[in-house]
């Protein structure tokens, strides 16, 4: 079995907010199981937002930037979350979630551009990975 921790749990609509995320609470929880004496790296769930999504797939530096809070919290990314286009942690979320939905080309090119950024972060071991994205509608 394996588990990961889900990055949606912290707010990041930005790129900043994702790397802010990486470098503060969820480094601080894989050292918090280093200290335990569990062996890393530990499982991630990579949550970005559509317009963190476009940010990345715009800038090998910014890629780079991510890597290397991932490498340094001892993560590695076994799935991404592609649902919630916007930003997660707004005052409502709720149907606001599912859209837009899979009619829109841009559902379309931000699942496809976190598809390609777990690609290029995962490990290079042939594990499985996945991606969690919206149903067809509301």
């Amino acid at each position: 079995m394996r588990l990961a921790l889900c990055g949606n749990v912290f707010p990041a609509d930005g790129p900043e907010d994702v790397l802010a995320a990486l470098r503060g609470p969820v480094a601080q929880w894989g050292a918090g199981l280093q200290a335990a004496g569990q062996p890393g790296p530990f499982g991630f769930g990579l949550h970005v937002s559509a317009r963190a999504a476009a940010h990345y797939a715009s800038s090998a530096a910014a890629r780079s930037a991510l890597q290397e809070a991932m490498t340094t919290a001892g993560l590695s990314c076994w799935t991404a979350n592609a649902f919630p286009f916007g930003d997660f942690h707004a005052e409502q979320v709720k149907q606001a979630a599912f859209l837009p939905d899979w009619t829109d080309p841009e559902r379309v090119r931000f699942t496809l551009q976190v598809a390609e950024l777990l690609a290029q972060l995962a490990p290079q071991d042939g594990s499985p990975l996945s991606i969690s994205t919206c149903p067809l509608g509301y």
